[in-house]
């Protein structure tokens, strides 16, 4: 029911928030292209924009639920193409640097949270607490340029733009050269957004291990005699890593706001980049499209999310 009442306020947000963007995408259509103004209202009217805004409403609202996929119209900026199948275009390479970062984000914040938490006190512990608390602050746009400038600029490692080399002709898409030509052009923004991210878990995992190294069954367990690293990650750390289940989930809405930037410093060619082009050209099917995926991907984690705390926490069952 709360999903249901999440889409259809998502829904109302998706339609209105292109349309707070000022000017028009006729105007924008017909300034880049220099048309004159009778042509500008042809454009008007081809793509419904001559209809009041309760009616576009309901002719959106009724092409997203009642067909499927989706329909979103006719993309402004890429046209005559349906929206649909520009967003289903880029989104693969989201997907895989999104899949690819959080995956990465989660192990090393855990990790470092587990270890800050086990030498709590030390030296190292206030360390990772500092670098953690910097990059928390830090903002997606300032680590990639930094990144570009470091290992794309003075020490050209990996490829500062792009998600392939354009150049390069392969025989087939799923041979190993074409595999390692991808992952170099993704280990810079994917390394951006593990950078801007990963801090947010070492710090909940810090305090969920600390609180956790004080219960009962922990100094039971270190009474026993139970060497200290079976006691950490045995019986610490499975329980202080459930609440970073939540954090895992809630985190592919904040890392799509990343992915925006990101993207777009690095040229890459998903969705974030995509919306940003829509953006400048005013495109709302675009724009629409993809915060209509984005809302779908948040809602479908967040269900995933309750199920597996079913199965993860037995507590939740009895």
């Amino acid at each position: 029911m709360n999903a249901l009442l999440t889409y259809a306020v998502a829904l109302v947000f998706i339609f209105a928030i292109p349309r707070l963007i000022p000017g028009s995408p006729e105007e924008m259509m017909a300034s880049s292209y220099r048309l004159p103004g009778e042509v500008a209202a042809v454009l008007r009217a081809r793509f419904g924009l001559d209809k009041s805004l309760s009616e576009q409403f309901l002719l959106y609202v009724r092409n997203v639920i009642l067909t499927f996929p989706p329909d979103f119209g006719i993309s402004y900026s890429y046209y005559p193409a349906p929206v649909w199948n520009v967003v289903t275009m880029y989104l693969p390479w989201t997907i895989f640097l999104l899949a690819l970062s959080i995956l990465l984000t989660a192990i090393i914040g855990i990790l470092l949270g587990i270890l800050s938490a086990w030498k709590r006190g030390t030296r190292l512990e206030t360390a990772i607490s500092g670098i953690s608390m910097f990059l928390l602050s830090t903002p997606y746009f300032w680590i990639a340029m930094i990144l570009i400038m470091l290992f794309g600029v003075y020490i050209p490692i990996f490829p500062p733009a792009g998600a392939y080399s354009s150049r390069v002709i392969y025989e087939t898409f799923f041979c190993l050269e074409f595999v390692v030509d991808v992952l170099r052009h993704a280990a810079l923004p994917v390394l951006s957004l593990v950078a801007g991210s990963f801090a947010s878990y070492t710090i909940i995992m810090r305090d969920n291990m600390t609180s956790t190294m004080g219960e009962d069954y922990v100094t039971t367990a270190e009474a026993k005699g139970v060497e200290t690293r079976a006691v950490v990650f045995r019986h610490a750390a499975r329980n202080a890593v459930l609440p970073i289940l939540t954090l895992f989930i809630l985190h592919i809405g904040t890392m799509v706001g990343g992915a925006i930037v990101t993207e777009s410093v690095f040229s890459y060619p998903g969705v974030g980049l995509l919306l940003f082009n829509a953006i400048l050209n005013q495109d709302y099917p675009l724009v629409q499209g993809f915060f209509y995926v984005i809302t779908i991907m948040v809602i479908v984690a967040n269900w995933v999310a309750d199920i597996l705390y079913v199965f993860v926490d037995p507590r939740i069952r009895y």
